[in-house]
């Protein structure tokens, strides 16, 4: 564990609360948007405000000219609720009272997104040499970086579960790949910590043994670095 050397893959990169600001562009994936909605809760879950309230928070820390949401920014796959188009619109108000264009690309659960939104939607989004994408399918651009969500990652440690970030260096035909955590806090997450060499839904994800977690400390307001997971996974 390394609170001060994070891998050269993300050295230019700013990360906070399971986001990443890549140049003047804030990204983030997984929204999730109306998962409570759509499962057997009992009780309100208030997903909505929660990651409307978060993301404001990082546009305010940030300051970026984008918002870019990485796909699955919807849970639901046949209906909206009205709940739900509330809290799309709360997010697209986030971003404008932050003078931040917002960028939605499409995910595998995004299938009702474009009844919900009326701007342009994307399957990929460039930041100078990074590609941006939900990471559920093989984009047809290629980048020196790709950035993507889909894989909800966990690390298993001390007894907890942390989201995390991976990163894995030229682990795609030279490439470099980093995968954010999910920014929903309802969704339990994969654990990495046993996955096997093809364990990833994602065609962009190769064995797991390559990939270093990052993850963020909330209560120290800092990163904190592991290596691939290869190198110390079977001592958790």
């Amino acid at each position: 564990m390394d609170r001060d050397r994070a891998p050269a893959a993300v050295a230019d990169l700013s990360l906070r609360d399971r986001a990443v600001l890549v140049g003047d562009s804030l990204v983030v994936a997984d929204l999730h948007l109306g998962q409570g909605a759509t499962t057997a809760l009992d009780f309100p879950v208030g997903d909505g405000t929660d990651t409307v309230d978060r993301l404001a928070a990082l546009l305010s820390w940030a300051d970026p000219a984008e918002l870019v949401i990485a796909g699955d920014v919807l849970h639901s796959f046949s209906t909206v609720p009205g709940s739900v188009r509330d809290a799309l619109d709360a997010v697209t108000d986030a971003a404008t009272d932050a003078g931040a264009k917002l960028v939605l690309l499409e995910g595998n659960h995004d299938t009702m997104l474009a009844s919900a939104w009326d701007g342009q939607l994307g399957d990929s989004h460039r930041v100078g040499d990074t590609l941006v994408c939900h990471g559920h399918e093989t984009p047809d651009e290629s980048a020196n970086r790709y950035l993507i969500g889909h894989e909800h990652p966990v690390l298993d440690a001390a007894g907890r579960r942390r989201p995390c970030y991976l990163v894995g260096e030229a682990v795609l035909d030279g490439s470099d790949v980093v995968v954010l955590p999910a920014f929903s806090r309802l969704l339990r997450g994969v654990s990495i910590n046993r996955l096997e060499a093809d364990g990833f839904m994602s065609p962009l994800v190769g064995d797991p043994a390559n990939l270093a977690p990052l993850v963020w400390d909330d209560d120290a307001g800092e990163i904190v670095s592991f290596p691939p997971l290869g190198a110390f996974r079977d001592r958790l």
